[in-house]
């Protein structure tokens, strides 16, 4: 089975948990990010999680945004650091 098997069964499994979900799917939902931001760059893979994405609640992505912006402040803080 080839790496790309193995992100399209996740990549199903995770939008058919989120889906389903009837509680907090964050952590599914966090993963699922993070699939895409490790190997979003192999157009596949984009083009199923962009496909997938409008297959789920807006109300999840709500939920992810804290979280994004915490990361995305952290990482620039970090990278403000590195280059003094």
């Amino acid at each position: 089975m080839s790496s790309d098997d193995f992100l399209s069964v996740s990549r199903s499994g995770f939008f058919r948990s989120i889906a389903l979900s009837k509680g907090n799917s964050l952590q599914d939902t966090l993963r699922l990010l993070t699939l895409w931001f490790k190997h979003g760059y192999h157009e596949s893979v984009n083009m199923a999680i962009t496909k997938g994405a409008a297959s789920v609640s807006i109300d999840v992505w709500l939920e992810v945004i804290p979280q994004v912006r915490s990361l995305s402040s952290f990482a620039a803080s970090f990278v403000a650091l590195d280059s003094n």
